[in-house]
């Protein structure tokens, strides 16, 4: 759910519970990876997102490579790479 919140503009607040959050949360404006599941820092984390401006097209730029189409052909390209290196 977090790359169809990005896909939106929407930043993401979530506990530490996928790798791929790592790689799609880069920037501040993107939301926080919390490392504890506490209500408190969860709830903080919530207002640090809410209280920041804005940057919805800068989001759906992280979540661009996560895209269905982008997944597929970034794929496909792996297989060509190694069918070419034999």
């Amino acid at each position: 759910m977090a790359v169809e919140a990005l896909a939106q503009g929407v930043p993401v607040v979530s506990t530490d519970c996928s790798f791929l959050l790592h790689d799609l949360i880069t920037a501040s404006e993107a939301g926080r990876i919390v490392a504890s599941r506490e209500a408190a820092d969860l709830a903080a984390a919530l207002t640090a997102v809410c209280d920041q401006p804005r940057a919805p097209e800068r989001l759906r730029m992280l979540a661009a490579p996560f895209q269905p189409d982008a997944c597929a052909r970034a794929y496909l390209d792996w297989f060509d790479r190694l069918v070419a290196h034999g």
